[in-house]
């Protein structure tokens, strides 16, 4: 794991996975593979959940990130958060707007239609 970019992460630092490549495949059969899914069944969105303080302890013990590399990633995650917020908000804007004026059309209308 590595630090990540996430912006869904809702407090602290984001992880990721990162990887290494292996040029040596594994090859397992279709029903091999479906076997062994009912020894690891699917875990829940909770139990893939890291607390904070969590995360950031194996970021800083085990993945060797440093403190400000965190807290550098926090501040860009706040960015982004803040980028699709204010965007949101600019499109229900412009929703509200488009009903708005799909309302004073229809009025007109009905206003033209009655002389």
């Amino acid at each position: 794991m590595t630090i990540g970019d996430n912006p869904s992460c809702s407090s602290g630092a984001p992880v990721s996975l990162n990887w290494s490549y292996n040029p040596d495949p594994i090859i397992c059969s279709l029903e091999d593979y479906e076997i062994s899914k009912v020894d690891f069944p699917r875990r829940s969105r909770s139990e893939m959940l890291i607390p904070l303080d969590i995360r950031h302890k194996k970021l800083k013990e085990e993945w060797c990130v440093s403190t400000s590399e965190i807290l550098r990633a926090i501040k860009e995650n706040k960015m982004i958060q803040e980028q699709r917020y204010k965007s949101s908000m600019q499109r229900d804007a412009s929703v509200r707007a488009q009903a708005m004026f799909q309302n004073v059309k229809c009025s007109v209308r009905k206003l033209m239609v009655k002389d």
